[in-house]
């Protein structure tokens, strides 16, 4: 594989949050019943601070990434959808 390709791979992974957990801050008015039992706290802040799981925000950030650029990770030799959800989370 050239230089060329695995710049180009690092620059479309650098798009999707690799992080265990990410934080955020969501308004009460758009929190489910359910966080607000969790965060009781957001009756005096007007919102609460979550932690948000890694696979839903890795997920979102793959939907921002443009389609010649997932369609050029899928045509890596040996890509294996299989294991890269299970690597990544995200389901492609």
């Amino acid at each position: 594989m050239s230089d060329i390709d695995i710049n180009r791979i690092n620059y479309i992974l650098s798009f999707i949050d690799k992080k265990d957990v990410k934080l955020v801050w969501k308004n009460k008015e758009d929190m489910t019943a359910e966080e607000k039992e969790k965060y009781p706290e957001y009756i005096t802040t007007g919102g609460a601070l979550m932690k948000e799981d890694v696979k839903v925000n890795v997920q979102e950030e793959w939907e921002k990434v443009s389609q010649d650029d997932k369609d050029f990770i899928k045509s890596l030799p040996n890509f294996d959808k299989d294991i890269f959800y299970k690597c990544t989370g995200i389901k492609v």
